[in-house]
């Protein structure tokens, strides 16, 4: 009798969920296994902002369902403010009803659809507002680095093999294969941007070395950038210096998310997948090149695109004999000089630059849907490699 009375009350409950979904006042996220800031933000952040009254319980109501331990503690209670999180991995008549919930993901009947703002949630405002507790947090953080509270600060990422290696260990096979030594051709190496951290120095700004299980800093890069993740990191200070940076400098990093989630321009280096990365038209890319050994010419824009994410893996360039050719130290410093020019309004755009970004796109359209990921190209980029259009 009191099997029969649970099971009633979970069909009574599995048809108000699916009434809930479809009627667009309850939206389920489903979060990535791999456990990474990069998708744990890219996935939650722009459902908050396509709200029109951001509330926890203003419809849709938010309900992300996690699969793993979130990737920053700081970053699970700041979205916790807004959206409701379940562990995926819970037991009982909860877990059973999301499971069957999530079967209507995108429900053709959504009668509150009108209340969610139009257009990419990349260029609207953050989801929250910062309370006054933040900046004085971040005052203290930057004292006990030594900078200057008005000092312009860059943020720099790079890939780094340390922090996969922590992942295969925390999550393992989940993680997913791109944390696979396999994958190590795409890592750049952090002293080629040294050349971009001494042209931003020279402009006035500070540079901290960001991210999270990274590998200790080399010796030509000490006492030139900030150690911030070998001697002052915590998962607070990441959203603290994400949200006061001018900008950041990312060498093929997912921290770059951290940046975006407060709205920081960007400026992507090293893209190891063609002209995929970025999502607002305030960032700029560089991608890595591929270069036929056999020959010792680089593929054109457009035979890179047709190769998707093929040689983002060490097996398959040997395989073709194709090398995976990173940013130069004068690519990434070019690049470093055009965000900073932009961010001041003092980039100059030269004749023939318009039809140059017009031929790219074209080229750029054909990588995957317009909905996925495409932020500009860097112009100083694209003048230098114009011939591979």
């Amino acid at each position: 009798m009191e099997g029969s009375r649970r099971r009633s009350i979970v069909v009574l409950a599995q048809y108000i969920l699916r009434f809930l979904v479809v009627a667009g006042l309850l939206q389920f996220i489903e979060l990535s296994t791999k456990g990474r800031i990069t998708q744990f933000i890219e996935r939650i952040e722009p459902m908050i902002r396509r709200k029109i009254f951001r509330m926890k319980w203003f419809p849709p109501v938010l309900v992300a369902i996690d699969p793993v331990k979130a990737p920053n503690q700081a970053l699970f209670d700041y979205f916790a403010r807004r959206v409701h999180f379940v562990n995926s991995y819970n037991e009982g008549m909860i877990s059973r009803l999301l499971e069957l919930s999530t079967e209507y993901p995108e429900a053709p009947v959504r009668p509150l659809r009108k209340v969610k703002r139009v257009g990419s949630p990349w260029e609207m405002s953050p989801s929250q507002r910062i309370n006054k507790s933040w900046e004085a947090e971040t005052r203290d953080l930057l004292e006990r680095m030594g900078i200057e509270i008005e000092t312009p600060v860059v943020l720099l990422a790079v890939r780094d093999p340390a922090y996969y290696e922590a992942l295969q260990t925390d999550i393992g096979e989940n993680a997913g294969t791109e944390t696979l030594p396999d994958t190590y051709v795409r890592n750049p190496d952090i002293t080629t941007y040294l050349e971009a951290i001494m042209r931003l120095t020279n402009l006035g700004c500070t540079v901290i070395h960001f991210g999270s299980q990274t590998s200790r800093l080399p010796d030509p890069l000490k006492g030139v950038i900030v150690d911030y993740s070998g001697e002052h990191r915590t998962p607070k200070g990441d959203l603290l210096l994400a949200r006061h940076c001018t900008m950041m400098m990312s060498g093929a990093a997912g921290t770059w998310a951290l940046a975006s989630l407060f709205n920081r321009p960007v400026a992507l280096s090293n893209l190891y997948v063609p002209f995929i990365g970025g999502v607002s038209k305030r960032d700029r890319q560089i991608p890595q090149l591929l270069r036929n050994r056999e020959d010792g010419n680089y593929l054109s824009f457009l035979e890179m695109v047709k190769t998707g994410g093929r040689y983002s893996y060490q097996s398959n360039c040997e395989a073709d004999g194709i090398d995976l050719v990173k940013n130069s130290a004068e690519e990434i410093a070019d690049l470093a000089l055009e965000m900073h020019q932009r961010l001041s309004g003092t980039f100059a755009e030269l004749p023939g630059d318009s039809e140059l970004h017009e031929n790219f796109l074209k080229i750029q359209s054909l990588s995957l849907p317009p909905s996925y990921m495409h932020c500009p190209i860097s112009t100083s980029f694209l003048r230098r490699h114009a011939a591979l259009l």
